[in-house]
């Protein structure tokens, strides 16, 4: 998997490149498709506390990575920073963790 595409609030924001994995939390570039949504992304995202998310996962922002090469679902992720253009996520992928995300993180 060299990258995936970036889906916040139901829209296409840019790709996360030169991914790094680490169990279930990953580390890489974010390379803006420059649309409103986009720059709205990362007018948040950059004033995230990453310790203050690990500590309370409400106060992160839920994406979705879609792999560009299959076709599997996107997989649900919840963003802890944004440093210039390095993303710091954490994947969910337990149905009841994915529940609660979908209900408490926006």
């Amino acid at each position: 998997m060299d990258s995936f595409k970036i889906i916040w609030r139901g829209s296409e924001i840019g790709n996360y490149e030169n991914i790094v994995f680490d169990m279930w939390y990953i580390e890489g570039d974010w390379i803006s498709n420059n649309s409103i949504s986009a720059n709205e992304f990362q007018a948040t995202a950059s004033k995230l506390d990453a310790k203050k998310v690990m500590n309370d996962l409400k106060c992160g922002m839920k994406i979705f990575l879609h792999d560009n090469s299959s076709t599997n679902p996107p997989v649900l992720a919840i963003v802890y920073s944004l440093d210039k253009k390095f993303l710091f996520v954490r994947t969910v992928n337990e149905k009841e963790a994915i529940k609660w995300v979908e209900d408490n993180v926006d």
